[in-house]
């Protein structure tokens, strides 16, 4: 009998009938093959390597040479859209599901000729709480709900429309709060329940209730002390909570670091076993190492056969679903031809995108629209005639860049170029440095011959040296050589620090701090720097030398920004086009120090400001700066995010006034006058975090945008429909031009129980508009987006209250509001004489969650000093006598302790309302995670009288508690 013949091939069967007969034919060896990302061999029925789980298409098929999505035939072309903070930018749902399923369309016509990744990682729905993060670009902006929307309209693209099968599966990264790159291996993110379900959590439920995605793939980090891959909210809040059915995978190479990294195992077969019991399916790490471990967790009688299949029933689903076990084809999406990949519609579906994408921030006197003839227009800048690939990027079939397409449209007699970059000449010992004809890098005694470079400073020790011919300087181990057009690989080895000693000679440094010197006349470099250190910073240290082989002399040849401010003076108008590198500048593993601007580049744009006043600004970037000072130098600025092949069409069009912008900021751009708090502090309530709680003032606040019209907003309305909210707002396009609005909606509520955000997004339309048009925009807004954490009851509630809507384009540009009374529930109080969990807190200072080995939840120090916890609405009938505590030893607990010392404080106090009633040492005893208790008495006298009321009883404990509960003893 034919394979096809079986029970797992027939598609008219039950999913469930077709996996209890795959799982009933495996052998127990080939079952302790599949807890990987491949699929192994087995040819009996059918299964082969093709059915991986693996595969990027954050914003485009991800299908490089270098990536295991791809088959070993080399890279292939596909659409490349721009990047998901771009997209995120558009505000657009409908837009972004055209996308997503362009992106499916192309990963199906791939697998359909033979390539590999018809599930793929994407999207990143992780909060862009610090726009810090190195991953910034792959993220939707620091809104949950816009997050959630847009991330869930991606899904359903790539979902495609039939009831049943699954076009290409979405996998969500990185659950969760995954937002530091540097030790994400290591570090632990420490998040209240309000936080968490508030906020980092919510992009997930939207995207698996509403969106439907097919995977989730945990974070590389810890939450609250405990690794991601063993986190047990994987099963109780992803499955048993929103019921999601799909497959859990680690992140890349994650399953060992539980051991290498987080040290929270012992071995590796301890490390699956427990990952499979929080929940993940696939172990991500090299296919020999992860069939090791299960061997041997499987012969120690640790892993039962009942988990694995557990896991087989979620993975190969998923492969069911996607049509992989079709005996006659039966799957929709099985003709699917590769003459869909870059094909005419999805062009135009990119520059599409990218004209959304737009955010017009800045345009004093109409600058722009440009006129595309009678004015001379100067463009400059090194973005401006270039295009930068990011690493989760598709391989893009042509690059669009800004001046090309200008090129296109422009009078050519009135249009000027100039990327701004200073030309210099490299002295050493011996001569100086010049590329041979062969690409090499010698050095020569004759200047004539000297090699002119192109340097293009990114900032941060982070410079760009391109020769004469194209192509850009590079070390690889000690060698030097010109190799590459655009720099880009995961280290990326065209990085230089060009550091400047006292007597204004320069010490040079490779991308991954070696020094560069001379040695038997060619360039090398000395160090035992790694070759797999992705550099983030310019390495500390006295670097001066007396060694004069290590010592260069740079001169310069021509000044950049002096040569540019003399094409601007040239010029009636000017373009300047400015932007960071996404390789470079921040990206995984790269995070980012601070916001400050790109110096260079700063310094080009104010000379070319001095030169012409006339001045419009491009900016390329895919997260915040601090460019105050910039914008004061033009007339006009635009952002947009990298990533698009359409960048130039898209951009140009929106410039020239094909179409008006629209486009808004997702991320607040914080001003330079906020101190960005601790990155590592994930409370965005304490922190003053996102639009929903800064308080400070700021360069642009989520959601701003302009356009080339002006926007009217009236008549704003409440009303009930189905026990729903509903408004409706009146909005007129008041201008000559025609353009799309971004209409929001926010919420604001005070006198709740609990501070609620200052305001939040709870729904938001992009609408096209003709001049003088008049809409009526109707919002209902679902009760359960009003809900909040309440600690008291320990799940989400909408309290009774009064909520204010109000309707704008921006969230500091709100123009109507209207009130309405919201039928929820009360708040509930806490019984003095049950149990309260230490982490049930309505307020606290300097303390973060902890676990014990086996995952008993407690509250420690953050510091070696004490901490402050808050209680409200404590009530009882009588008056206590006692409290019973429960504890650990701090310094004795698994992997929580902050030293190894066993004489921190033991002080505990307790304050019932402004009295302090206990101030007592608790004991240090026990082993390590022993839970231990204390029942203290206390004077109750100061309490008769006082029952039935609201109470509020504050605990301050010593660095060496580690607080599980209290509860007061009559």
């Amino acid at each position: 009998m034919s394979y096809q013949d079986t029970p797992l091939w027939d598609e008219t069967l039950d999913i469930e009938e077709r996996l209890d007969y795959l799982i009933g034919e495996l052998t127990i060896e080939e079952k302790l093959n599949m807890l990987g990302t491949w699929s192994p061999e087995i040819e009996r029925l059918g299964i082969c390597r093709k059915m991986t789980l693996g595969g990027e298409a954050a914003h485009g098929v991800e299908a490089r040479h270098d990536q295991a999505s791809n088959s070993d035939r080399g890279g292939v072309n596909t659409t490349a859209f721009t990047q998901p903070i771009g997209l995120s930018a558009t505000f657009d749902t409908d837009l972004i599901k055209e996308v997503g399923k362009a992106v499916g369309y192309e990963a199906r016509a791939l697998f359909n000729q033979g390539d590999l990744g018809l599930s793929r990682w994407a999207p990143t729905v992780d909060m862009g709480r610090d726009p810090r993060w190195g991953r910034n670009e792959e993220g939707y902006g620091e809104d949950p709900y816009l997050t959630g929307k847009m991330a869930s309209a991606y899904i359903q693209g790539m979902k495609g429309d039939h009831p049943f099968y699954v076009l290409t599966a979405s996998t969500l990264k990185h659950f969760y709060a995954n937002n530091i790159e540097k030790g994400r291996a290591r570090i632990s993110s420490d998040i209240d329940a309000r936080n968490k379900l508030e906020y980092y959590l919510e992009p997930f439920r939207r995207c698996i209730v509403e969106g439907g995605a097919q995977g989730v793939m945990t974070a590389y980090n810890e939450i609250n002390g405990i690794p991601c891959n063993v986190n047990d909210e994987v099963n109780e809040y992803l499955r048993d909570e929103l019921g999601f059915e799909g497959h859990v995978v680690t992140d890349a190479a994650d399953f060992s670091q539980t051991v290498d990294a987080h040290h929270y195992t012992e071995n590796l077969p301890e490390a699956l076993v427990m990952s499979l019991k929080a929940g993940v399916d696939v172990m991500t790490d090299e296919a020999p190492v992860v069939y090791k471990a299960a061997k041997e967790a499987y012969e120690k009688g640790i892993l039962t056969e009942e988990m694995i299949d557990k896991s087989i029933r979620h993975t190969y689903g998923t492969r069911i679903r996607l049509g992989m076990f079709d005996a006659y084809g039966t799957t929709p999406y099985a003709g699917i031809k590769p003459d869909v990949i870059d094909c005419s519609r999805h062009r135009k579906l990119a520059r599409k995108t990218q004209q959304k994408a737009c955010v017009l921030v800045k345009n004093e006197d109409n600058f722009f629209p440009m006129k595309t003839s009678g004015k001379k227009l100067a463009v400059i800048g090194p973005w401006a005639d270039a295009w930068h690939n990011d690493w989760y990027g598709a391989l893009a079939p042509y690059k669009s860049t800004i001046y090309q397409a200008l090129s296109e449209v422009y009078d050519k007699d009135c249009l000027s170029y100039d990327d701004g970059l200073d030309r210099i000449v490299i002295g050493c010992t011996g001569g100086y440095v010049k590329v041979s004809n062969d690409n090499k890098v010698v050095i020569t005694a004759d200047r004539a011959e000297a090699t002119v470079f192109s340097v293009n400073d990114w900032g941060w020790g982070r410079v760009h040296l391109r020769s004469e011919n194209g192509l850009l300087l590079r070390t690889e181990d000690r060698a030097f050589e010109v190799k590459n057009k655009d720099a880009f690989d995961w280290f990326v080895r065209e990085d230089f620090d060009l550091r400047k000693r006292p007597d204004g000679r320069y010490e040079i440094h490779t991308w991954n701090g070696n020094q560069v010197c001379v040695k038997d006349g060619e360039l090398t470099n000395v160090g035992d720097a790694p070759a797999s250190t992705v550099k983030r910073v310019p390495m500390e240290g006295n670097w001066q030398s007396s060694d004069e082989t290590f010592i260069f002399d740079i001169e310069v040849v021509e000044n950049g920004a002096e040569r540019a401010a003399g094409l601007a003076k040239k010029a009636d108008m000017v373009l300047v086009v400015l932007g960071s590198n996404p390789v470079v500048n921040s990206k995984e593993c790269i995070d980012r120090d601070s916001l400050d601007f790109i110096e260079s580049q700063s310094k080009l744009l104010k000379a070319v400001a001095k030169a012409n006043t006339e001045i419009g600004l491009v900016l390329v970037t895919n997260y915040p700066y601090y460019i105050e000072d910039e914008l004061d130098c033009v007339k006009a600025a635009v952002i947009t995010a990298s990533g698009s092949q359409e960048l130039g069409h898209g951009t140009v069009d929106v410039l020239t006034g094909v179409v008006s912008p629209a486009g808004r900021i997702n991320q607040t751009w914080y001003s330079k006058k906020y101190p960005l708090p601790d990155f590592n502090n994930y409370d965005i309530r304490k922190t003053k975090r996102t639009y929903m709680y800064n308080e400070e003032e700021v360069i642009f606040p989520f959601g701003y945008g302009l356009s080339y019209t002006n926007f009217v907003y009236r008549k704003m309305k409440f009303n009930s429909k189905e026990g729903q909210p509903v408004f409706t707002v009146e909005v007129e396009n008041a201008g000559n031009y025609p353009s799309d609005e971004v209409i929001q909606l926010y919420v604001s509520a005070s006198g709740l129980r609990v501070e609620q955000p200052i305001r939040r997004m709870v729904g938001f339309k992009r609408l096209h508009f003709a001049p003088g048009e008049k809409k009526v925009v109707s919002f209902t807004v679902p009760k359960d987006e009003l809900s909040y954490y309440d600690v008291v009851k320990e799940k989400l509630i909408v309290e009774t209250g009064i909520y204010e809507f109000s309707a704008g384009g921006s969230s500091e540009g709100l123009k109507e509001s209207a009130l309405c009374a919201i039928n929820g529930v009360e708040c509930g109080e806490r019984n003095a004489y049950l149990t309260i969990n230490a982490h049930r807190y309505d307020e606290y200072e300097n303390c973060a969650t902890s676990h014990t080995k086996d995952k008993q939840r407690y509250l420690r120090s953050c510091t070696d000093e004490s901490y402050d916890l808050e209680y409200r609405d404590i009530t009882y009938e009588e008056a206590p006598k006692s409290v019973e505590v429960k504890y650990v030893c701090a310094a004795n607990c698994f992997r929580t302790s902050r030293t190894e010392c066993d004489s921190r404080s033991m002080e505990f106090k307790l304050y019932f309302a402004e009295d302090l009633l206990i101030d007592t040492e608790l004991e240090f005893k026990g082993g390590a995670d022993e839970i231990l208790t204390a029942i203290i008495p206390i004077d109750h006298l100061g309490m008769v009288g006082m029952e039935n009321i609201n109470h509020t009883v504050r605990l301050e404990c010593g660095p060496g508690i580690g607080l599980i509960s209290f509860v007061f003893k009559h």
